[in-house]
């Protein structure tokens, strides 16, 4: 009877782990913030601002949406980043579209306003 009870409880655990994967992969966070991107995703870095990193599911998001509005976009950009995602950055400068590991390099007063977590057919 304990070896029936334990039989139960271990596929009631992994069953219940198993839902909360699920969840987790079906709603992922959008996150950006003055952080040194430990999440590997997408990095703005600015002259004097401080650092932006986005990660999140692929999509067009823009820098309002990701800030939930408290600001619009990364002014001062002074180079932008991705790690292992296929990314596009918006600027006030037109868009750049960068492979995983690529960076673009700008001159002062450039402006992001959106950025898009992409895959790797828009190539």
């Amino acid at each position: 009877m304990i070896s029936n009870v334990r039989t139960k409880f271990a596929a009631l655990t992994m069953a219940a782990g198993l839902a909360l994967a699920g969840v987790a992969v079906a709603a992922p966070a959008h996150a950006i913030d003055r952080v040194s991107c430990p999440t590997n995703g997408l990095t703005v870095i600015t002259s004097g601002n401080g650092n932006f990193c986005a990660a999140g599911s692929i999509g067009y998001k823009t820098i309002s949406s990701l800030t939930g509005g408290g600001q619009s976009d990364v002014k001062n950009v002074v180079r932008e980043t991705t790690s292992w995602n296929w990314a596009v950055f918006y600027n006030s400068t037109g868009y750049v579209r960068l492979k995983p590991g690529g960076h673009a390099d700008f001159g002062a007063g450039v402006i992001t306003y959106a950025l898009e977590i992409d895959n790797p057919n828009w190539t």
